[in-house]
Protein backbone atom coordinates (compact mmCIF):
# COMPACT_ATOMS: atom_id res chain seq x y z
CA UNK A 1 0.00 0.00 0.00
CA UNK A 2 2.84 2.39 0.76
CA UNK A 3 4.71 1.93 -2.51
CA UNK A 4 3.13 4.89 -4.37
CA UNK A 5 3.87 7.18 -1.44
CA UNK A 6 7.60 7.52 -2.04
CA UNK A 7 9.89 6.80 -4.99
CA UNK A 8 12.03 4.17 -3.28
CA UNK A 9 14.10 2.29 -5.84
CA UNK A 10 15.03 -0.65 -3.60
CA UNK A 11 11.40 -1.36 -2.77
CA UNK A 12 10.52 -1.18 -6.45
CA UNK A 13 13.29 -3.59 -7.41
CA UNK A 14 12.20 -6.07 -4.74
CA UNK A 15 8.59 -5.96 -5.87
CA UNK A 16 9.66 -6.30 -9.51
CA UNK A 17 11.77 -9.35 -8.67
CA UNK A 18 8.93 -11.05 -6.81
CA UNK A 19 6.43 -10.27 -9.58
CA UNK A 20 8.85 -11.61 -12.22
CA UNK A 21 9.29 -14.81 -10.20
CA UNK A 22 5.51 -15.22 -10.09
CA UNK A 23 5.57 -15.38 -13.89
CA UNK A 24 7.75 -18.51 -13.78
CA UNK A 25 6.43 -20.12 -10.57
CA UNK A 26 4.94 -23.02 -12.54
CA UNK A 27 8.42 -23.97 -13.76
CA UNK A 28 10.03 -24.20 -10.32
CA UNK A 29 9.08 -24.94 -6.74
CA UNK A 30 9.61 -21.88 -4.55
CA UNK A 31 9.79 -21.69 -0.77
CA UNK A 32 9.56 -18.14 0.59
CA UNK A 33 11.37 -17.22 3.80
CA UNK A 34 11.46 -13.82 5.50
CA UNK A 35 14.51 -12.96 7.57
CA UNK A 36 12.49 -10.84 9.99
CA UNK A 37 10.88 -14.02 11.36
CA UNK A 38 12.06 -15.02 14.82
CA UNK A 39 13.06 -18.57 13.82
CA UNK A 40 14.42 -17.60 10.39
CA UNK A 41 17.91 -19.16 10.80
CA UNK A 42 16.48 -22.54 11.74
CA UNK A 43 13.95 -22.48 8.89
CA UNK A 44 16.61 -21.41 6.41
CA UNK A 45 18.87 -24.40 6.91
CA UNK A 46 15.96 -26.81 7.17
CA UNK A 47 14.87 -25.73 3.69
CA UNK A 48 18.36 -25.52 2.22
CA UNK A 49 18.90 -29.26 2.49
CA UNK A 50 16.16 -29.81 -0.10
CA UNK A 51 16.92 -26.80 -2.32
CA UNK A 52 18.91 -26.16 -5.48
CA UNK A 53 19.19 -22.36 -5.19
CA UNK A 54 18.90 -19.76 -2.50
CA UNK A 55 17.87 -16.43 -4.01
CA UNK A 56 18.52 -13.44 -1.75
CA UNK A 57 16.54 -10.22 -2.15
CA UNK A 58 18.35 -7.68 -0.03
CA UNK A 59 18.48 -3.98 0.60
CA UNK A 60 20.35 -1.52 2.81
CA UNK A 61 18.64 -2.60 6.04
CA UNK A 62 19.32 -4.57 9.21
CA UNK A 63 17.53 -7.69 7.94
CA UNK A 64 19.89 -7.94 4.97
CA UNK A 65 22.87 -7.32 7.25
CA UNK A 66 21.77 -10.19 9.46
CA UNK A 67 21.20 -12.53 6.50
CA UNK A 68 24.56 -11.83 4.83
CA UNK A 69 26.47 -12.33 8.08
CA UNK A 70 24.50 -15.51 8.79
CA UNK A 71 25.61 -16.91 5.42
CA UNK A 72 29.21 -15.79 5.99
CA UNK A 73 29.29 -17.48 9.40
CA UNK A 74 27.91 -20.70 7.90
CA UNK A 75 29.90 -20.73 4.66
CA UNK A 76 31.37 -24.17 5.28
CA UNK A 77 27.89 -25.51 5.93
CA UNK A 78 26.78 -24.04 2.62
CA UNK A 79 29.73 -25.64 0.83
CA UNK A 80 28.66 -29.04 2.10
CA UNK A 81 25.26 -28.60 0.46
CA UNK A 82 24.70 -28.96 -3.29
CA UNK A 83 23.11 -25.55 -3.58
CA UNK A 84 23.76 -22.39 -5.57
CA UNK A 85 23.70 -19.01 -3.90
CA UNK A 86 22.32 -16.03 -5.84
CA UNK A 87 22.91 -12.63 -4.26
CA UNK A 88 20.94 -9.46 -5.09
CA UNK A 89 19.92 -6.72 -5.31
CA UNK A 90 20.73 -3.40 -3.69
CA UNK A 91 22.88 -3.97 -0.63
CA UNK A 92 25.28 -1.05 -0.17
CA UNK A 93 28.36 -3.26 0.16
CA UNK A 94 31.11 -0.67 0.60
CA UNK A 95 29.23 1.40 3.14
CA UNK A 96 28.53 -1.73 5.16
CA UNK A 97 32.21 -2.72 5.13
CA UNK A 98 33.30 0.82 6.07
CA UNK A 99 30.83 0.76 8.96
CA UNK A 100 32.26 -2.53 10.21
CA UNK A 101 29.04 -4.47 9.55
CA UNK A 102 30.73 -6.81 7.04
CA UNK A 103 34.29 -8.11 7.06
CA UNK A 104 35.70 -7.46 3.57
CA UNK A 105 37.85 -10.62 3.41
CA UNK A 106 34.96 -12.85 4.46
CA UNK A 107 32.60 -11.01 2.12
CA UNK A 108 34.87 -11.76 -0.84
CA UNK A 109 34.97 -15.42 0.22
CA UNK A 110 31.18 -15.51 0.23
CA UNK A 111 30.92 -13.84 -3.18
CA UNK A 112 33.39 -16.30 -4.74
CA UNK A 113 31.14 -19.11 -3.47
CA UNK A 114 28.01 -17.41 -4.80
CA UNK A 115 26.56 -18.38 -8.16
CA UNK A 116 25.88 -14.83 -9.31
CA UNK A 117 25.63 -11.18 -8.45
CA UNK A 118 22.53 -9.63 -9.95
CA UNK A 119 23.57 -6.16 -11.10
CA UNK A 120 20.36 -4.31 -11.95
CA UNK A 121 22.18 -1.08 -12.73
CA UNK A 122 25.75 -0.45 -13.92
CA UNK A 123 27.05 0.97 -10.68
CA UNK A 124 25.24 -1.24 -8.17
CA UNK A 125 28.18 -3.55 -7.60
CA UNK A 126 31.15 -1.37 -8.53
CA UNK A 127 32.75 -2.09 -5.19
CA UNK A 128 32.47 -5.86 -5.60
CA UNK A 129 33.86 -5.74 -9.14
CA UNK A 130 36.89 -3.93 -7.76
CA UNK A 131 37.50 -6.73 -5.26
CA UNK A 132 37.45 -9.40 -7.98
CA UNK A 133 41.16 -9.21 -8.82
CA UNK A 134 41.46 -12.95 -9.48
CA UNK A 135 38.31 -13.05 -11.66
CA UNK A 136 36.73 -15.70 -9.45
CA UNK A 137 33.26 -14.25 -8.95
CA UNK A 138 30.39 -15.42 -11.17
CA UNK A 139 28.73 -12.16 -12.13
CA UNK A 140 25.47 -12.08 -14.05
CA UNK A 141 24.12 -8.68 -15.15
CA UNK A 142 20.34 -8.43 -15.09
CA UNK A 143 18.39 -5.47 -16.46
CA UNK A 144 16.29 -3.84 -13.78
CA UNK A 145 12.62 -4.74 -13.79
CA UNK A 146 10.20 -1.84 -14.17
CA UNK A 147 6.87 -1.90 -12.41
CA UNK A 148 4.08 -0.86 -14.75
CA UNK A 149 3.27 2.81 -14.18
CA UNK A 150 0.04 4.42 -15.33
CA UNK A 151 -0.79 8.13 -15.08
CA UNK A 152 -4.06 8.93 -13.33
CA UNK A 153 -4.98 11.36 -16.11
CA UNK A 154 -3.53 9.85 -19.29
CA UNK A 155 -4.35 12.68 -21.67
CA UNK A 156 -3.68 15.62 -19.37
CA UNK A 157 -0.83 17.92 -20.41
CA UNK A 158 1.00 19.92 -17.77
CA UNK A 159 0.92 23.10 -19.81
CA UNK A 160 -1.70 25.02 -21.74
CA UNK A 161 0.99 26.55 -23.94
CA UNK A 162 1.19 25.76 -27.65
CA UNK A 163 4.89 25.09 -27.17
CA UNK A 164 6.28 21.65 -26.42
CA UNK A 165 6.88 21.05 -22.72
CA UNK A 166 10.36 20.44 -21.34
CA UNK A 167 10.28 18.71 -17.97
CA UNK A 168 12.85 18.53 -15.19
CA UNK A 169 12.55 16.67 -11.90
CA UNK A 170 14.47 18.08 -8.96
CA UNK A 171 16.05 15.43 -6.73
CA UNK A 172 14.72 14.51 -3.34
CA UNK A 173 16.56 16.10 -0.37
CA UNK A 174 19.91 14.44 0.19
CA UNK A 175 20.14 13.16 -3.40
CA UNK A 176 21.91 16.16 -4.92
CA UNK A 177 25.47 15.34 -3.91
CA UNK A 178 26.23 13.21 -6.98
CA UNK A 179 26.28 16.18 -9.30
CA UNK A 180 25.34 19.35 -7.50
CA UNK A 181 27.38 21.67 -9.74
CA UNK A 182 26.15 19.98 -12.89
CA UNK A 183 22.58 20.17 -11.62
CA UNK A 184 22.91 23.91 -10.88
CA UNK A 185 24.29 24.70 -14.33
CA UNK A 186 21.63 22.66 -16.15
CA UNK A 187 18.90 24.42 -14.19
CA UNK A 188 20.47 27.75 -15.13
CA UNK A 189 20.65 26.79 -18.82
CA UNK A 190 17.08 25.52 -19.02
CA UNK A 191 15.79 28.62 -17.24
CA UNK A 192 17.49 30.97 -19.72
CA UNK A 193 15.38 33.10 -22.00
CA UNK A 194 16.62 31.61 -25.30
CA UNK A 195 15.53 28.11 -24.15
CA UNK A 196 12.18 29.39 -22.88
CA UNK A 197 11.51 30.93 -26.28
CA UNK A 198 11.20 27.43 -27.75
CA UNK A 199 10.10 25.33 -24.79
CA UNK A 200 7.64 25.61 -21.95
CA UNK A 201 9.69 24.57 -18.91
CA UNK A 202 7.84 22.71 -16.14
CA UNK A 203 9.54 21.48 -12.96
CA UNK A 204 8.55 18.84 -10.41
CA UNK A 205 9.79 19.86 -6.97
CA UNK A 206 10.23 17.47 -4.04
CA UNK A 207 8.73 15.94 -2.10
CA UNK A 208 6.74 13.90 -4.62
CA UNK A 209 5.31 10.40 -4.68
CA UNK A 210 5.86 7.72 -7.30
CA UNK A 211 2.41 8.42 -8.71
CA UNK A 212 3.12 12.15 -8.92
CA UNK A 213 6.31 11.41 -10.85
CA UNK A 214 4.42 9.12 -13.24
CA UNK A 215 1.80 11.80 -13.88
CA UNK A 216 4.53 14.38 -14.46
CA UNK A 217 6.62 12.23 -16.83
CA UNK A 218 3.56 11.30 -18.87
CA UNK A 219 2.51 14.96 -19.18
CA UNK A 220 5.71 16.40 -20.71
CA UNK A 221 7.14 16.00 -24.20
CA UNK A 222 10.82 15.77 -23.26
CA UNK A 223 12.72 15.44 -19.97
CA UNK A 224 16.22 16.41 -18.85
CA UNK A 225 17.83 14.42 -16.04
CA UNK A 226 20.58 16.14 -14.06
CA UNK A 227 22.05 13.21 -12.12
CA UNK A 228 25.55 11.87 -12.81
CA UNK A 229 24.21 8.42 -11.94
CA UNK A 230 20.78 6.82 -12.11
CA UNK A 231 19.89 7.65 -8.51
CA UNK A 232 16.48 9.32 -8.50
CA UNK A 233 14.56 6.06 -8.26
CA UNK A 234 15.35 4.97 -11.83
CA UNK A 235 13.38 7.84 -13.26
CA UNK A 236 15.04 7.77 -16.66
CA UNK A 237 13.87 4.29 -17.60
CA UNK A 238 10.47 4.82 -16.01
CA UNK A 239 9.95 7.95 -18.11
CA UNK A 240 11.14 6.19 -21.25
CA UNK A 241 8.65 3.37 -20.67
CA UNK A 242 5.96 6.10 -20.72
CA UNK A 243 7.33 7.15 -24.15
CA UNK A 244 8.90 10.33 -22.81
CA UNK A 245 12.47 10.73 -24.16
CA UNK A 246 15.07 11.71 -21.56
CA UNK A 247 18.31 13.64 -22.13
CA UNK A 248 20.88 12.72 -19.51
CA UNK A 249 24.60 13.15 -18.73
CA UNK A 250 26.90 10.68 -20.47
CA UNK A 251 28.19 9.37 -17.16
CA UNK A 252 24.75 8.20 -16.02
CA UNK A 253 25.08 4.71 -17.45
CA UNK A 254 28.86 4.39 -17.59
CA UNK A 255 30.31 1.50 -15.62
CA UNK A 256 33.89 2.25 -14.63
CA UNK A 257 36.67 -0.19 -13.73
CA UNK A 258 39.93 1.70 -13.29
CA UNK A 259 40.52 3.53 -16.58
CA UNK A 260 37.98 1.38 -18.43
CA UNK A 261 34.54 2.81 -19.16
CA UNK A 262 31.62 0.97 -20.70
CA UNK A 263 28.23 2.52 -21.32
CA UNK A 264 25.56 -0.04 -20.55
CA UNK A 265 22.64 1.14 -22.68
CA UNK A 266 24.03 3.03 -25.70
CA UNK A 267 21.04 1.94 -27.80
CA UNK A 268 18.93 4.60 -26.09
CA UNK A 269 21.29 7.48 -26.92
CA UNK A 270 20.28 11.06 -26.05
CA UNK A 271 23.24 11.55 -23.71
CA UNK A 272 25.22 14.78 -23.48
CA UNK A 273 28.81 15.24 -22.28
CA UNK A 274 28.61 19.01 -21.74
CA UNK A 275 26.15 21.87 -21.66
CA UNK A 276 26.81 22.78 -25.30
CA UNK A 277 25.67 19.31 -26.39
CA UNK A 278 22.56 19.58 -24.25
CA UNK A 279 21.65 22.91 -25.83
CA UNK A 280 22.32 21.49 -29.31
CA UNK A 281 20.07 18.48 -28.61
CA UNK A 282 17.25 20.73 -27.43
CA UNK A 283 17.60 22.81 -30.58
CA UNK A 284 17.49 19.68 -32.76
CA UNK A 285 14.25 18.51 -31.15
CA UNK A 286 12.74 21.97 -31.55
CA UNK A 287 13.75 22.27 -35.21
CA UNK A 288 12.43 18.83 -36.13
CA UNK A 289 9.19 18.02 -34.28
CA UNK A 290 8.95 14.64 -36.04
CA UNK A 291 12.24 13.66 -34.40
CA UNK A 292 10.65 13.98 -30.97
CA UNK A 293 7.71 11.81 -32.02
CA UNK A 294 10.00 9.15 -33.46
CA UNK A 295 12.20 9.10 -30.37
CA UNK A 296 9.16 8.85 -28.10
CA UNK A 297 8.04 5.66 -29.82
CA UNK A 298 11.56 4.22 -30.06
CA UNK A 299 12.46 4.92 -26.43
CA UNK A 300 9.21 3.40 -25.19
CA UNK A 301 9.69 0.27 -27.26
CA UNK A 302 13.28 -0.23 -26.05
CA UNK A 303 12.42 0.35 -22.39
CA UNK A 304 9.61 -2.22 -22.51
CA UNK A 305 11.81 -4.69 -24.41
CA UNK A 306 14.74 -4.51 -21.97
CA UNK A 307 13.09 -3.83 -18.62
CA UNK A 308 9.70 -5.54 -18.63
CA UNK A 309 8.79 -8.00 -15.89
CA UNK A 310 8.48 -10.67 -18.59
CA UNK A 311 12.11 -10.09 -19.64
CA UNK A 312 13.23 -10.21 -16.01
CA UNK A 313 11.34 -13.47 -15.53
CA UNK A 314 13.07 -14.96 -18.56
CA UNK A 315 16.43 -13.93 -17.07
CA UNK A 316 15.61 -15.70 -13.82
CA UNK A 317 14.47 -18.80 -15.71
CA UNK A 318 17.73 -18.96 -17.65
CA UNK A 319 19.73 -18.57 -14.46
CA UNK A 320 17.90 -21.33 -12.59
CA UNK A 321 18.01 -23.61 -15.63
CA UNK A 322 21.71 -22.76 -16.09
CA UNK A 323 21.13 -22.11 -19.77
CA UNK A 324 24.27 -20.83 -21.53
CA UNK A 325 24.24 -17.59 -23.45
CA UNK A 326 23.82 -17.81 -27.18
CA UNK A 327 26.75 -17.59 -29.57
CA UNK A 328 26.96 -13.79 -29.35
CA UNK A 329 30.20 -12.03 -30.14
CA UNK A 330 31.96 -8.76 -29.45
CA UNK A 331 34.50 -7.62 -32.04
CA UNK A 332 37.74 -5.99 -30.95
CA UNK A 333 39.22 -3.84 -33.66
CA UNK A 334 41.48 -0.87 -34.38
CA UNK A 335 40.29 2.39 -35.89
CA UNK A 336 41.36 1.48 -39.42
CA UNK A 337 39.61 -1.91 -39.20
CA UNK A 338 36.10 -0.45 -39.03
CA UNK A 339 35.08 -1.74 -42.45
CA UNK A 340 36.50 -5.19 -41.68
CA UNK A 341 34.63 -5.37 -38.39
CA UNK A 342 31.35 -4.20 -39.89
CA UNK A 343 31.59 -6.68 -42.75
CA UNK A 344 31.68 -9.59 -40.31
CA UNK A 345 27.89 -9.34 -40.14
CA UNK A 346 27.79 -10.72 -36.62
CA UNK A 347 24.67 -10.27 -34.56
CA UNK A 348 24.75 -10.06 -30.79
CA UNK A 349 21.69 -11.68 -29.25
CA UNK A 350 19.71 -11.09 -32.48
CA UNK A 351 19.60 -7.35 -31.80
CA UNK A 352 22.85 -5.46 -32.24
CA UNK A 353 26.50 -6.29 -32.15
CA UNK A 354 29.37 -4.39 -30.63
CA UNK A 355 32.63 -3.18 -32.11
CA UNK A 356 35.26 -2.10 -29.60
CA UNK A 357 38.28 -0.08 -30.62
CA UNK A 358 41.62 -0.87 -29.04
CA UNK A 359 43.90 2.15 -28.80
CA UNK A 360 41.52 4.23 -30.87
CA UNK A 361 43.34 7.46 -30.12
CA UNK A 362 46.56 6.02 -31.52
CA UNK A 363 45.23 4.69 -34.81
CA UNK A 364 45.03 6.57 -38.09
CA UNK A 365 41.45 7.09 -39.28
CA UNK A 366 40.82 6.14 -42.89
CA UNK A 367 37.26 7.40 -43.11
CA UNK A 368 35.16 10.34 -42.02
CA UNK A 369 33.21 8.00 -39.75
CA UNK A 370 36.37 6.89 -37.93
CA UNK A 371 37.20 10.55 -37.37
CA UNK A 372 33.68 11.14 -36.08
CA UNK A 373 34.07 8.27 -33.61
CA UNK A 374 37.39 9.59 -32.35
CA UNK A 375 35.87 13.03 -31.87
CA UNK A 376 32.97 11.54 -29.92
CA UNK A 377 35.21 9.37 -27.75
CA UNK A 378 37.60 12.17 -26.88
CA UNK A 379 34.74 14.49 -25.83
CA UNK A 380 33.63 12.16 -23.09
CA UNK A 381 31.36 9.59 -24.74
CA UNK A 382 31.99 5.89 -24.16
CA UNK A 383 30.02 4.63 -27.15
CA UNK A 384 28.02 5.43 -30.25
CA UNK A 385 24.95 3.61 -31.54
CA UNK A 386 24.24 3.55 -35.26
CA UNK A 387 20.48 3.05 -35.62
CA UNK A 388 20.68 2.30 -39.33
CA UNK A 389 23.33 -0.43 -39.07
CA UNK A 390 22.21 -1.62 -35.62
CA UNK A 391 25.81 -1.40 -34.43
CA UNK A 392 27.28 -0.24 -31.14
CA UNK A 393 30.77 1.25 -31.32
CA UNK A 394 32.53 1.21 -27.95
CA UNK A 395 35.72 2.79 -26.71
CA UNK A 396 38.48 0.77 -25.05
CA UNK A 397 41.08 2.55 -22.96
CA UNK A 398 43.42 -0.42 -22.55
CA UNK A 399 45.09 -2.54 -25.21
CA UNK A 400 47.40 -5.55 -25.47
CA UNK A 401 50.75 -5.62 -27.23
CA UNK A 402 52.03 -8.43 -29.48
CA UNK A 403 53.03 -10.48 -26.44
CA UNK A 404 49.59 -10.19 -24.89
CA UNK A 405 50.69 -7.72 -22.23
CA UNK A 406 48.15 -5.07 -21.23
CA UNK A 407 49.25 -1.48 -21.64
CA UNK A 408 47.52 1.78 -20.79
CA UNK A 409 46.49 3.94 -23.69
CA UNK A 410 47.54 7.56 -23.33
CA UNK A 411 44.35 9.57 -23.26
CA UNK A 412 44.02 13.00 -21.72
CA UNK A 413 40.28 13.26 -22.21
CA UNK A 414 38.02 13.22 -19.17
CA UNK A 415 35.27 10.61 -19.15
CA UNK A 416 31.89 11.72 -17.98
CA UNK A 417 30.96 15.34 -17.56
CA UNK A 418 33.45 18.19 -17.46
CA UNK A 419 32.19 21.53 -16.21
CA UNK A 420 34.50 24.52 -15.79
CA UNK A 421 37.43 22.14 -16.27
CA UNK A 422 36.49 20.25 -13.11
CA UNK A 423 36.76 16.49 -13.39
CA UNK A 424 33.49 15.04 -12.18
CA UNK A 425 34.29 11.48 -13.23
CA UNK A 426 37.86 11.11 -12.00
CA UNK A 427 40.38 8.75 -13.58
CA UNK A 428 41.73 5.79 -11.62
CA UNK A 429 44.76 3.58 -12.12
CA UNK A 430 43.83 0.16 -13.53
CA UNK A 431 44.40 -2.64 -11.02
CA UNK A 432 42.97 -5.55 -12.96
CA UNK A 433 42.88 -4.72 -16.68
CA UNK A 434 41.70 -8.18 -17.71
CA UNK A 435 38.43 -7.44 -15.93
CA UNK A 436 37.51 -5.04 -18.74
CA UNK A 437 36.85 -7.86 -21.22
CA UNK A 438 34.78 -9.82 -18.71
CA UNK A 439 32.75 -6.73 -17.91
CA UNK A 440 32.30 -5.98 -21.61
CA UNK A 441 30.93 -9.45 -22.31
CA UNK A 442 28.41 -9.11 -19.51
CA UNK A 443 27.23 -5.62 -20.36
CA UNK A 444 27.09 -6.37 -24.09
CA UNK A 445 25.06 -9.52 -23.36
CA UNK A 446 27.61 -11.57 -25.31
CA UNK A 447 29.45 -14.84 -24.76
CA UNK A 448 32.78 -14.47 -26.55
CA UNK A 449 35.16 -11.98 -28.13
CA UNK A 450 36.48 -11.96 -31.70
CA UNK A 451 39.71 -9.97 -31.89
CA UNK A 452 40.65 -8.67 -35.33
CA UNK A 453 44.29 -7.97 -36.15
CA UNK A 454 45.12 -4.33 -36.83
Amino acid sequence: KGLPARPNSTDKLTFANLMALELIENDFEFTHLHCANENFAEDLFDNLSDGDFIQIHGGPNVHSDFLINLLIDNLQRLRDLSIRLVVGTEVTWKQKVDAGIFDETKLVELMVFAHAILGHTPKTHTYLYGLDLKSEMNFVEFPLGLLEAKPLHASERLSDSSKRTLGMVLPQPGRLAKGEELHRQIVELMSSEHIKQNWDLVVLNPPYSSQEFTDFAAGVDLMVNTSLGETFSYQIQEARALETPVLHPTSTYISRRGEDYIECWPEFGLDFSNLEELESDLQAFYNEPDLLDRESARQGSLAREYFSLEELGRSFRKLYSEEPLGNCQVIFSCGHSIEQAESSQLKCCDKVHTIVFDNCSGSKPVSDFALQLQRRFTTGHASHFDQNKKLIYRRATLSRDADGVWTTVSNDSVWGITLDQVKVAAREAPENPGLFERMLLRLARASRILRLSC
